[in-house]
């Protein structure tokens, strides 16, 4: 269930960017397009029944990082 749970906030802090970090609502939006259902910003949970998202997060959690750390403008 934890990644319905990360999902659920994900789409929370989406739905209320006013109230989050630019860095919150970047990983909001990542998190709903990795693990929402059909890769949908808006979208429901996307249940897992063949293992694959676990792999899925893991091998683009790192590019990730560091494609977007690259990219931030400065302060």
């Amino acid at each position: 269930m934890r990644g319905h749970e990360e999902h659920a906030h994900a789409r929370h802090i989406y739905e209320h960017p006013s109230y989050f970090s630019p860095v919150q609502r970047t990983w909001a939006v990542w998190i709903c397009t990795k693990i929402g259902f059909a890769s949908m910003i808006d979208g429901t949970f996307g249940y897992n029944r063949n293992g694959t998202t676990t792999a899925k997060l893991r091998n683009a959690k790192d590019p990730f990082t560091t494609e977007l750390c690259s990219r931030r403008a400065p302060a």
